[in-house]
């Protein structure tokens, strides 16, 4: 094999099977991260994407592993909805970039060469390129370029009296209340706000209020829980009820078992009366049926005796055209 230089092996060879391939690695990290993936927690996941920059550097080098997984991290925003978010993009094509560098140690994937040795260093490489990747790249982007969309919210069950005022005594920060249960903290490089959830109205704050571990109303939760049924395509509501759901798993859990039994029973009048729609329209196709077959019957053995189908017909007060299709039958 011939021996190439560090920087070829960091750009790699681009021709039309690399830009072919870098093309399907992009299409295969978009799918894999929306629809390959396995839930840990909220907004965190297990996913099989990650095994694209592995084939797409083994074959090609580390730049087009990192267009492949920066350019898929892309593609799988347009398909899950929520936006585009660059800074997450360029996290895992830093990732790719690391993750790609297998030829740089020796490892060979499209000859078969990956020993022990260089699978511990993908391993080692992989760790630490996870840990720059969104411990460090990700986070500097977010401050780049959302940094005035973005903002560091606090949700507390009660107002956080000590923290507000370390806040205010080794930082310098102001707290200031905005509305019912909501308060801006000034003075920071970044917007905060603290949302303390016993403050807030339940009819405006729904969803925020509703994020503590301590639901125990009934009418509460089935409220939230009617709520959900209109929103729950919303990958966003999707997110805050898995929260809600978890903090206040049995207090759910009995409320959606008593909904289901009170459905039951405010239905059961609706529930009948489409049982008894039912039958009767079962009752009349078979009649319909039994009916017909009688009918063609009756009509075959009287032409046994009235050859003449007109005759037949106009005893029997039936189209002549209905003879003929049973006795043609």
């Amino acid at each position: 094999m011939e021996k190439q230089s560090v920087g070829k092996i960091l750009l790699g060879k681009w021709d039309t099977k690399t830009i072919v391939g870098v093309a399907i690695g992009v299409a295969l990290f978009g799918v894999l991260m929306d629809y390959a993936s396995i839930k840990v927690f909220t907004n965190t996941n297990l996913t099989l994407a990650m095994i694209v920059p592995v084939i797409v550097g083994g074959l090609f080098g580390p730049l087009p592993a990192a267009l492949a997984c920066g350019l898929g991290n892309c593609l799988a925003d347009l398909i899950g909805g929520w936006g585009m978010w660059f800074d997450w993009s360029i996290g895992n094509a830093f990732l790719g970039f690391c993750v790609g560098c297998l030829k740089l140690y020796g490892a060979d994937i499209e000859n078969g060469k990956f020993d022990a040795k260089q699978m511990i260093i993908y391993v080692i490489v992989a760790v630490v390129g996870n840990a720059l990747a969104f411990g460090v790249v990700t986070p500097i982007f977010s401050a780049l370029l959302y940094q005035s969309e973005l903002t560091i919210t606090f949700i507390c069950n009660h107002f956080p009296r000590k923290m507000i005022q370390h806040l205010k005594d080794f930082r310098g920060l102001d707290t200031v209340p905005i509305d019912a249960g909501i308060y801006y903290i000034t003075g920071d490089a970044f917007p905060i706000q603290l949302l303390v959830t016993k403050e807030l109205d339940p009819k405006e704050n729904l969803w925020l209020q509703s994020l503590r571990n301590n639901m125990s109303e009934p009418d509460e939760i089935e409220t939230l829980l009617r709520e959900y049924e209109i929103k729950k395509s919303s990958k966003l509501y999707q997110a805050a009820m898995d929260v809600i759901t978890r903090a206040n798993w049995v207090a759910v859990k009995e409320v959606k078992a008593n909904m289901c039994e009170a459905l039951k029973e405010l239905m059961a009048e609706e529930f009948q009366e489409q049982e008894e729609l039912v039958t009767k329209r079962v009752t009349e196709e078979v009649t319909k049926q039994v009916t017909e077959q009688v009918t063609e019957e009756f009509i075959r053995t009287l032409f046994k005796h009235i050859t003449d189908a007109d005759k037949l017909a106009e005893l029997l007060n039936l189209p002549v055209e209905q003879i003929n299709k049973v006795l043609n039958r």
